[in-house]
Formats: structure tokens, sequence, C-alpha cells
């Protein structure tokens, strides 16, 4: 799955990673990806990493785009072999899932 979203990017999003771009009344383009939205308003992290929300009211538009934020490594912008050392380079950082339970809040009993 993570070669998949390295490789092709836009093939699907993860909640929360959905690129969208908004344009405001006075017809500013703001990029990010949607956090948060209700009928009423949407929430994005932008370009720049700010978590920003608007009102769907000030807004001109809401488009809920198709291609991701991160862009494609095929095999001709990184190699299978050098794809291959990122992959296990991330696998030393992974928690295995009987710690991360472990490592969980439980509810105070």
């Amino acid at each position: 799955m993570l070669t998949r979203a390295i490789r092709d990017a836009s093939a699907s999003f993860a909640s929360g990673y959905e690129p969208v771009t908004l344009v405001t009344r006075d017809g500013r383009q703001i990029r990010g990806t949607r956090k948060a939205e209700d009928a009423f308003s949407i929430q994005i992290m932008d370009l720049q990493g700010r978590l920003r929300g608007f009102e769907k009211g000030d807004l001109r538009e809401v488009t809920r785009d198709r291609k991701s934020l991160m862009p494609d490594f095929g095999a001709d912008r990184l190699p299978d072999s050098s794809l291959d050392d990122l992959l296990a380079y991330l696998a030393k950082f992974r928690i295995p899932p009987a710690r991360r339970a472990a490592d969980t809040p439980g509810d105070g009993k």
C-alpha cells in the first residue's frame, strides 16, 4: 500500500488528506488538504502547514482535486532499489500492533 502511494500518489487519498482548492470571494486560491467539513464550514491544512477554517458562505468555490499534492515517484524518478531502501528505513519506525495497543491510554479503570 505504501509503495502504491509513493508510485501513484493520486490513486487514492487517506481520510484527512484529500486535496482541495478553495476560492475566496475576492478570487484568492488556497490549496491544501481537507481536515474537516460540515454543511457550513471547511477546515484545511494549507501548503504552509497552517490549519485554517472557512465559512462556506465566504467562499466562491470548493473544489475536490483529483491530483495529490504529493508528487508521483515513478521508477524514472525513484529507482526500485532506492524505493526498497526507503521502505526498509521507514519499517524501522513501525510500532508493533501489540505495543501500540499497550501504549494507548485506557478509560482510567
